[in-house]
């Protein structure tokens, strides 16, 4: 397990909270992605390709963290 040490109290965030920022950025990215893709044709099209985006982010952001640090 990694050890982010963090200044203050505590003494560092522990991998779950890690794992859940991995998993929101690739969420933020691949669902903006899939909406600026999905934009170029329509409205409807934005939505379904930022939702599978999204998806998509959140399961390679969570296997990331767990292939590098986990």
């Amino acid at each position: 397990m990694a050890g982010f040490l963090v200044p203050g109290r505590g003494g560092g965030y522990s991998a779950g909270a890690m794992r859940g920022i991995f998993g929101t950025l690739g969420t933020f990215l691949l669902g903006t992605l899939g909406w600026a893709i999905g934009q170029l044709v329509g409205l409807g099209t934005a939505i379904v390709l930022s939702a599978i985006g999204s998806g998509v982010g959140l399961y390679w952001g969570r296997k990331l963290f767990d292939e590098w640090l986990g």
